[in-house]
């Protein structure tokens, strides 16, 4: 697994916030483990470990954007390195 990779939990379940579901979240950091959504609209840090996920390659460029774009909302661009 690495950084920008599109993940899904290996029980087959949907991510969850509030009342919202994803299919699956893009890596945005490892060390940290943090996982966002591919519109940048949730995140997850403390709630998600890096062993209950599995890739399923890189996001594309537009994806990617959103993920940073979050990461600099919420002040974290300094982990973002790609």
């Amino acid at each position: 697994m690495n950084i920008r990779d599109i993940v899904t939990p290996i029980n087959g379940e949907m991510l969850r916030s509030g009342s919202s579901g994803y299919d699956c979240a893009v890596v945005a950091s490892l060390n940290p483990f943090i996982l966002i959504s591919e519109e940048g609209d949730m995140m997850w840090t403390a709630t998600v470990r890096k062993e209950n996920f599995v890739s399923h390659g890189q996001a594309p460029k537009p994806i990617w954007k959103n993920v940073k774009n979050r990461m600099k909302r919420e002040n974290l661009k300094h982990i973002v390195k790609k």
